[in-house]
C-alpha cells in the first residue's frame, strides 16, 4: 500500500514537470545560458521520474520558444540539421554564439548613436 502511494505521488510530480515542460518559454531579457541551465534541469528532474524523453524532442522544444531575437538561426537549424542527432549542446553553442553577435550588434548600434 506504500509503494501505490509513491507511485501516485511519482507519478503526480511527473505530471506536474510535463506541464511545466510544454509551458517553457524564454524570456526575451534571458540569457541563453541561464535558460538553458533550467531547462536542463527540468529534463532531468523528468528523467528521474521515468520520463523518456528524446534529444529531439527536446531540441525542437527549444527551437520552438526562442523569442524572435533567434529567428534567423532557427530557420537554418531545422532546415539543415538532422534533429535525430543534433545535440542539445551543439544547439545551446549556437545559440551562446548567435547571442553574443546580438550584443556585439548592439553594442555598435549604441556606440554609433553616442558619436552622432
Amino acid at each position: 500500500m506504500v509503494y501505490q502511494g509513491l507511485a501516485k505521488v511519482k507519478m503526480a510530480k511527473l505530471q506536474t514537470l510535463r506541464r511545466d515542460f510544454e509551458n517553457l518559454k524564454m524570456k526575451e531579457s534571458q540569457i541563453v545560458d541561464t535558460f538553458m541551465v533550467s531547462v536542463m534541469g527540468l529534463i532531468n528532474q523528468m528523467k528521474s521520474h521515468g520520463e523518456d524523453i528524446s534529444n529531439r524532442r527536446v531540441v525542437e522544444k527549444i527551437l520552438r520558444i526562442l523569442p524572435s531575437k533567434f529567428d534567423s538561426l532557427v530557420v537554418p537549424i531545422e532546415e539543415t540539421k538532422d534533429l535525430d542527432t543534433y545535440i542539445v549542446d551543439e544547439l545551446q553553442a549556437s545559440l551562446i554564439s548567435h547571442e553574443h553577435q546580438l550584443r556585439r550588434s548592439n553594442g555598435d548600434s549604441i556606440e554609433n548613436a553616442f558619436k552622432t
